[in-house]
């Protein structure tokens, strides 16, 4: 089972490898505003 360090640092790579960098801070800033 993974530790939940690991499951956000896979997700955030995801994230930027799908978005980009620029687009993955803005989808990140956007979701926390809510």
């Amino acid at each position: 089972m993974k530790t939940d360090s690991e499951i956000r640092l896979e997700g955030m790579q995801a994230l930027i490898s799908t978005l980009g960098l620029v687009e993955a801070e803005r989808f990140i800033l956007g979701n926390s505003k809510k």
